[in-house]
């Protein structure tokens, strides 16, 4: 019993420890053709406006002038159109790369495998990849009393508009969109609190339950 308690406190301490903060670089629309697309090439998009940075779990917005410089794929593995749906799958090897208005670099990185573009011929479309983060800026994270730490993992995404393909090269305008990070979370100090308490109870009980009889 008292073997169970324990592992039941380390398994929450732990799972307490793995929360994540999501940190949102928003960017706006881009110049026309600020999206293209090519089997060989891959997929390049920028520049762009940067707008703010906001924190998902808190919800503050804070408006940071800076720019969306790019979000580049590897060679596509797919880049084709059925009726009036464009379709696209991109392999890794492109950047991601967002800066302040001085120039600073608020985050950069490596894009993976499988970045995937659906828009519809004329209109509006999305495009969604995740990244390898290889910097953020602590500057940026303490903004929201976060970092300097960061998790590995990261994504961009954003709308197109004007989406065009005719037959070899994808073009579109950027719609809007967010280069997306991930923050470890501090163990408050109420959970390390609550950790003592079931292991105080769990004591407890384990003695109750080993208690010789009288």
């Amino acid at each position: 019993m008292r073997k169970f308690w324990i592992g039941a406190v380390f398994t929450l301490l732990v799972t307490a420890s793995a929360v994540a903060d999501i940190i949102n670089f928003n960017f706006t629309t881009g110049l026309p053709g600020s999206v293209t697309a090519t089997m060989a090439g891959g997929l390049m998009s920028g520049p762009s406006m940067l707008t703010s940075i906001s924190d998902s779990t808190t919800s503050v917005n804070i408006p940071t002038p800076g720019n969306y410089v790019n979000g580049n794929t590897g060679p596509a593995s797919l880049l084709t159109q059925v009726g009036l749906i464009i379709t696209g799958s991109f392999t890794a090897g492109g950047s991601v790369l967002v800066k302040d208005s001085m120039g600073n670099v608020l985050v950069s990185g490596v894009t993976e495998d499988g970045g995937a573009l659906v828009a519809a011929s004329g209109g509006t479309g999305t495009f969604f990849s995740l990244f390898h983060v290889t910097s953020v800026s602590s500057s940026a994270l303490a903004l929201f009393g976060l970092g300097p730490a960061f998790l590995p993992d990261g994504s961009v995404a954003f709308t197109t508009g004007d989406s065009v393909f005719n037959g070899t090269t994808f073009t579109a305008n950027i719609g809007g969109g967010a280069v997306s990070i991930q923050t470890p979370i501090p163990e408050p100090a109420s959970l390390g609190l609550l950790g003592i308490g079931f292991l105080t109870v769990a004591g407890g009980l384990w003695k109750r339950t080993h208690r010789s009889p009288r």
